[in-house]
């Protein structure tokens, strides 16, 4: 997600309480990418698609490697227990 539809996404969920507790990688491998550097076990071939986790520290590298590496960020929000439940888009 790019541009003014990444920017709306986060500023809803810090306007809806939510802080952000960190920053990762998501990373296709796929068509066009080099495979050096992944194993399988032994009488499989060697991965046509995945779906992979990297390190945020790591951004500008994996990057570079791959065409389709997204940063993404989990966002959290305290519950409160003695409350009744409350739609944060109200």
């Amino acid at each position: 997600m790019r541009g003014p539809v990444r920017v709306a996404a986060n500023g809803w969920y810090r306007r809806s309480g939510f802080v952000e507790s960190f920053r990762y990688m998501h990373v296709y491998l796929g068509d066009g990418d080099d495979r050096s550097g992944f194993f399988t076990p032994e009488r499989l071939s060697s991965p046509v698609i995945a779906f992979l986790y990297g390190k945020i520290e790591d951004e500008a590298a994996i990057r570079f490697l791959y065409r389709r590496a997204y940063g993404c960020r989990q966002y959290v929000r305290a519950i409160d227990a003695s409350s009744s439940a409350r739609d944060p888009r109200r």
